[in-house]
């Protein structure tokens, strides 16, 4: 509004009315971030040097709050320290205003001083912040369909209305200021790109959009169509986004504000009562909470609400989710502080998370990642430094460590090396003890490599192939795959004590190999521990803590009820005849080629028939494919529990998540668990097959069903 006090009334109209928008849309951090370019522009408007001081305490103060909001609004005074330290070259400035760019390292060590009490740690924290600000698009990007048509289109409009203005100094300014904050927050949202993410990312092309109107002097008539034509095609583009919701403008007003002030203390009982009831599943076992008492915990691998449902002492590490430690320099600090005086007496290892497992695991992390892949520095660590003494069982059950009185020791040996490209099964060593890891070194082309400095990095994967033959998928972050990529054992769902088949191949995907190397190198590595030589009276010279850490019995393993697999080559038992004309060959193989509103092939098997059936054993079916179809082909892989021609039970998966390469075959896993209620009903047929829902055709083959008992 300021900005506008100079200009027309129509000015001041459109001003007032494109600060209640904002309002209305920005969150906390984006209007900080606002706040900051818009005191730079009015210094420029009024040449009033008070206006400079907010500016810059807000950008130390962001440096506090989240790297998102610390570093755009850090690339915003840079950039306005740039553009003054020309203006002083050229004598347009004096040089003693420069010295103003001192209160931001002021103010950030003055809060970090009240904060601690010293200095201890600042250089971390920010060298930390930009650890996490570094890898952030190849390990937590997502990748929904865009419409490139539409967003290209976008940003085209947007280099038009910034051309036909370059003759307009204000304009120039604000495109050098605003230019590389639009850039970080562009990457910001195109790489995590779910409607948190790219909302930020749209409400801040909003805001330059209706800044730039202001800063332009008089509405023209192509200035508005363009701004419009952006606004619009990135509001198009926004929808594509993962968790769409569209934007609700309210407007709460002074009465509501009245309201809950003088009702404070009913809107904090209720508030108070709501959370209570949120966090009431992760309260812990009496017995749980008496052995910890009063001593330091911590919880792994992210669901802190452990520490207040059970009023626990809370001792965090440094970086505080695992899946936020993707570079080894992250998962270093987490590791140094594990093994330090700092560590907390107690770890609480949950198991039921938000997250979704596709294999049904309860060791699984963000974005279909493998957890015990997150961050292997801090997770060997953890093996060594503490031991399992208790679990929650249950609903939601969670895994509680004690830190060792006797501390082990690791040793890393090089078994081997190979080298192998994209789509390639690679035989994996043999290991019975201890703990396999893998280095693989996957490298960007120059293609991948400028696709990753202007928008992201490909989503690249491994397949694990088990002794069974059954295979699992996870995705993986190429910087900690490099150093620490778990192989053996397989641990999945430890709370159910079962030891998994072991990895007998390995396989990595990447969503366009085109942007990576051709080839991937790969060293074996193999940890075997022992008591540490500072720890006496300790017969045993080599452990093995990897089952005992997970509380799984190393002789216990699960057991394949049945197995059926079905390669379309000839006529496997319990499937249906294959129409021979949806037939075709792939290579070496046959594949069905189903056209829109097509069924494949389906398994039929009465659960009846399993032999030695046990109502209280735990039991699984995992069913898997392997498709090739495009990345908007619509589809569906089926699990479906009858009785009379009726489901008791209907899980499908959309085949489409799993389209990571077009070009290639690609695997898509289904699973389902029999739940007491049906266990316990005579006459159940279990079916199992694929339809293709969408308009284009997708080839499938190679399907396996299994049935396991844990």
């Amino acid at each position: 509004m300021k900005l506008a006090t100079r200009k027309s009334l129509s000015y001041m109209a459109f001003a007032i009315l494109s600060s209640f928008v904002l309002l209305a849309l920005n969150d906390i951090l984006l209007t900080l971030v606002q706040i900051i370019l818009l005191c730079y522009l009015n210094f420029f408007e009024r040449r009033n040097t008070w206006w400079l001081i907010p500016a810059l305490v807000f950008t130390a103060f962001a440096l506090y709050i989240k790297a998102f909001a610390g570093i755009v609004s850090l690339v915003i005074t840079a950039s306005f320290a740039g553009i003054m330290i020309y203006r002083t070259i050229i004598g347009l400035e004096s040089r003693y205003r420069l010295l103003m760019f001192l209160i931001v390292p002021f103010v950030s060590v003055l809060i970090w001083f009240g904060l601690c009490g010293d200095l201890h740690g600042l250089t971390a924290y920010f060298k930390g912040m930009l650890e996490l600000a570094a890898d952030n698009s190849a390990a937590v990007a997502v990748y929904p369909l865009n419409n490139w048509w539409v967003t290209g289109t976008a940003l085209a409009c947007g280099l038009a209305l910034l051309l036909i203005n370059l003759k307009v100094q204000s304009l120039l300014r604000f495109t050098v200021l605003a230019g590389t904050a639009l850039f970080a927050i562009w990457k910001y949202g195109m790489a995590r790109e779910d409607y948190l993410h790219t909302s930020m990312m749209f409400v801040f092309i909003l805001f330059t959009i209706l800044v730039f109107q202001i800063l332009a002097g008089s509405f023209k008539i192509p200035n508005l169509i363009l701004s419009v034509l952006v606004v619009v095609l990135f509001y198009i583009s926004l929808q594509k986004s993962y968790y769409f919701e569209p934007f609700q403008i309210q407007v709460n007003g002074a009465q509501n504000l009245f309201i809950k002030s003088l009702n404070r203390h009913y809107v904090s009982d209720t508030s108070n009562i709501s959370s209570e009831k949120s966090i009431s599943r992760n309260k812990l076992d009496k017995r749980i909470l008496d052995m910890i008492g009063k001593q330091t915990v911590d919880i792994y691998p992210w669901d802190y609400s452990y520490i207040a449902a059970n009023r626990l002492n809370w001792l965090p590490r440094p970086v505080i989710q695992s899946y936020a430690s993707y570079t080894r320099e992250l998962d270093d600090k987490n590791a140094i502080h594990f093994e330090s005086g700092q560590a907390p007496v107690f770890i609480i290892w949950e198991l039921r998370k938000i997250t979704h497992d596709i294999h049904g695991g309860t060791i699984e992390s963000i974005d279909g990642r493998y957890l015990l892949n997150d961050e292997p520095d801090a997770l060997l660590t953890m093996f060594t430094h503490y031991e399992l003494v208790a679990t929650q069982a249950g609903e939601f059950p969670a895994l509680i460590y004690r830190k060792r009185t006797a501390y082990l020791q690791h040793e890393a040996k090089v078994i081997g090396h190979a080298r192998a490209g994209w789509d390639t099964w690679i035989d994996v060593p043999d290991s019975t003890t201890g703990i396999l890891r893998a280095s693989a070194d996957m490298q960007r082309s120059i293609a991948g490599s400028l696709k990753s400095f202007f928008y992201k990095d490909e989503a690249t994967y491994v397949y694990y192939q088990l002794s069974n033959g059954d295979i699992r998928t996870y995705r993986i972050v190429p910087k900690t795959a490099s150093y620490g990529l778990w192989i053996n054992p397989q641990i999945v769902n430890p709370e159910r004590g079962k030891v998994e088949p072991l990895v007998k191949k390995i396989m990595f995907r990447s969503s366009n190999p085109a942007m990576m190397k051709d080839e991937i190198g790969i060293k074996w590595e193999q940890l075997s521990f022992s008591p540490s030589a500072h720890q006496p009276g300790i017969a045993s010279p080599n452990v093995d803590p990897v089952y005992p850490f997970f509380g799984i019995r190393k002789d216990s393993s699960q057991k394949e009820v049945l197995t059926s697999l079905n390669d379309l080559e000839s006529n496997a038992k319990y499937w249906s005849t294959a129409d021979e004309s949806k037939l075709l060959k792939s290579g070496s193989k046959r594949f069905m080629l189903l056209s829109s509103g097509d069924y494949s092939v389906s398994f039929e098997y009465p659960l009846d028939s399993i032999a030695g059936r046990n109502l209280e054993a735990d039991k699984i079916i995992r069913t898997g494919a392997w498709v090739k179809g495009r990345a908007d082909s619509k589809a569906v892989y089926v699990i479906s529990i009858e009785k009379e021609g009726k489901s008791c039970e209907w899980k499908a998966v959309d085949i489409q998540n799993f389209l990571f390469d077009s070009q290639s075959m690609n695997f898509v896993t289904n699973y389902t668990l029999l739940d007491k209620e049906l266990k316990g009903k005579k006459g159940l047929m279990l079916k199992v097959y694929a339809w293709n829902t969408g308009e284009y055709p997708i080839m499938i083959g190679d399907f396996s069903v299994r049935v396991e008992t844990h």
